[in-house]
């Protein structure tokens, strides 16, 4: 690989895992294939949440199989469809997950119809299946904890897609998503009572079920004793819930931070008509200058960047704002001997 500057890498978990990036090249995570990496993970984290996800793909796809069906489903759930499960789209599994969980009791009684008015033996089974699992308050707990945590991430996913999108923005955008999955950690009892008046209007027992306690046989005395939680609702927090948000939590806080050194060493520039005082900023672009250092190779010079916007800056009065695409469309309007003039503000952007 070439030495590359400013470089997002589509592949940013494999690539900082392997630490296989290019001497010199800056390595940046693309935020949305991020975010998708994120929910990948923990849709992995336990049992309950990929069953969640099975169960919605083998909603659709039973419904879609024909168009008689579908109708049928689409008269229960107005205003909401399902959508097929996707590995990249997640927005599709917010969609589908928002049709369930606001429909909870229209889908389980087109379920039962189909049930019980199809001729077709395989159809039947598996619409009995999928009632059986609706019919479950664990499974209705799922759904909401899921649904609250995609709705949010799905809002950050979309606004990082603005082309107006910036790194300072992107930056506050994922802070505020981490800071919400580490409040929701702590409203379990919210997501609780959520559940139970959905369990009420589908007239289902708002009970967690038994588990059967398995506990560990000491071999010696000495050995301490099992003392695993017994309580159902106790054993579903540890098992589904807490595992669930501390990987997305955890992982968005390691995302928000490779974010932040890039907001750190990089937001000065994207707005030049509100540039920092000189000291602050001769402290930027020394910083700056360091960034894009490799041994005796060096993109930029600080000291005379710093000259060349302050030098720049009276020249942008007429533009609305400062933001790095603007002020290059401006330059390049100019023309060439305006370029060579400011080429470090080229390489910088």
């Amino acid at each position: 690989m070439v030495l590359a500057r400013g470089s997002k890498y589509a592949q940013g978990r494999s690539w900082s895992a392997s630490g296989a990036t290019a001497p010199g090249a800056i390595w940046a995570p693309k935020l949305t294939k991020t975010l998708n990496l994120v929910i990948a993970d923990a849709a992995k984290s336990s049992v309950k949440s990929i069953s969640l996800f099975g169960f919605l793909q083998r909603l659709f796809v039973l419904f879609s199989g024909s168009t008689k069906r579908w109708e049928v489903i689409s008269k229960h759930i107005e205003g909401l469809s399902l959508k097929k499960v996707c590995e990249t789209r997640w927005e599709s599994r917010v969609s589908s997950l928002a049709a369930v969980r606001f429909n909870y009791t229209s889908v389980r009684d087109a379920l039962q119809n189909l049930h019980k008015e199809t001729n077709d033996s395989v159809a039947a089974s598996e619409a009995l299946s999928l009632i059986q699992n609706m019919e479950q308050f664990e499974f209705i707990v799922t759904i909401v904890a899921w649904y609250d945590i995609l709705f949010q991430v799905n809002i950050v996913s979309k606004a990082m897609q603005s082309e107006m999108m910036d790194l300072p923005n992107a930056s506050q955008l994922l802070k505020n998503c981490s800071e919400f999955v580490k409040q929701y950690r702590r409203s379990f009892s919210s997501t609780i009572i959520t559940a139970k008046e959905i369990a009420s209007l589908a007239e289902i027992n708002p009970v967690f079920k038994a588990v059967r306690s398995r506990r560990k046989k000491r071999l010696f005395e000495y050995e301490a004793v099992d003392e695993t939680p017994t309580d159902p609702e106790e054993l579903y927090k540890m098992n589904v819930f807490y595992p669930m948000i501390d990987t997305i939590g955890n992982t968005l806080v390691t995302r928000f931070q490779q974010l932040s050194k890039f907001n750190d060493t990089w937001s000065f520039l994207y707005n030049i008509k509100n540039i920092p005082e000189k000291s602050m900023l001769e402290k930027a672009c020394a910083d700056l200058q360091i960034t894009l250092t490799d041994g005796e190779k060096c993109d930029i010079s600080g000291q005379e960047l710093v000259e060349e916007l302050v030098s720049l800056k009276p020249l942008l009065n007429d533009l609305q704002s400062g933001e790095p695409i603007k002020v290059l469309q401006l330059i390049k309007m100019i023309g060439k001997i305006f370029s060579r003039m400011y080429g470090h503000r080229f390489v910088s952007y």
